[in-house]
């Protein structure tokens, strides 16, 4: 390769890497843009919390001991 086109990459490499070093800095110090990914991470984790509820009325939950249990109570529902 040329001097000349090493050069250019060097210099573009340069560029985005102060590009890159701006871009850091200006979301890490700008307080709107703080509030609003706080925001949006908040609202992710209530939607989340919301999903994991579950809804309808409670189901009856037991626990068996083996599998003729599990017959017997698969047998007996008639849904």
């Amino acid at each position: 390769m040329s001097k000349s086109i090493i050069a250019m990459l060097v210099m573009l490499v340069l560029l985005f890497g102060a590009l890159g070093v701006m871009i850091m800095q200006m979301t890490r110090w700008d307080p709107q843009l703080q509030q609003a990914t706080e925001r949006r991470r908040q609202q992710g984790q209530a939607e989340t919390a919301d999903a994991l509820q579950p809804s309808g009325d409670p189901q009856y939950v037991s626990n068996l001991e083996n599998a003729d249990q599990l017959k017997q109570v698969f047998n007996a529902d008639n849904g």
